[in-house]
């Protein structure tokens, strides 16, 4: 009987462990999705609708989750990831554009393996607005990825790294 319990509970823990993280390959299912999916996907994962903007034309949704590790024996910080998208319809056109923010560097490192072993390849490496930016294709898609390194007043620094997919 304990082992039964201790099984259910080590998949229980390892299903939420990563439950806030969005991976590379929901970010591009999101890109088909209407609002309401991507909007119950990500509240279901803890995310909060941090703002709303929607006009004639557009829409723009932002969402934040913090995940707080304070218990954690390793000392990893709080993670704060977000997710952002703007929907642009016109009578010819629609487009959408998809941006994923984490700060976790072992979840960029998923990502870069995610990209490689789905055959994207890096086209343009290239500095812009304090952001180191690379470029990934696979020929059917464009995936460009920011990393972002912000200096605190108390010496320390901070690096984002954010997916940015487009339609």
């Amino acid at each position: 009987m304990f082992r039964i319990l201790l099984f259910f509970f080590f998949i229980f823990s390892v299903h939420f462990s990563n439950a806030q993280q969005v991976t590379v390959a929901e970010l591009r299912k999101f890109m088909d999705y209407d609002h309401f999916r991507i909007d119950t996907t990500l509240k279901k994962r803890g995310y909060l609708l941090m703002q709303k903007d929607i006009d004639s034309t557009s829409s723009l949704y932002q969402y934040s989750h913090i995940d707080h590790k304070e218990d954690d024996k390793d000392g990893r910080p709080t993670v704060i990831r977000s997710v952002q998208y703007m929907d642009v319809n016109t009578e010819k056109y629609s487009s959408r554009l998809l941006t994923y923010r984490t700060y976790d560097k072992d979840e960029y490192k998923d990502i870069s393996v995610y990209l490689l072993s789905h055959n994207f390849r890096c086209t343009e490496k290239y500095n812009f607005q304090g952001a180191e930016n690379l470029v990934y294709n696979s020929g059917d898609q464009t995936i460009r990825i920011k990393i972002f390194t912000t200096p605190m007043g108390d010496g320390r620094k901070f690096t984002a790294y954010e997916v940015e997919l487009g339609k």
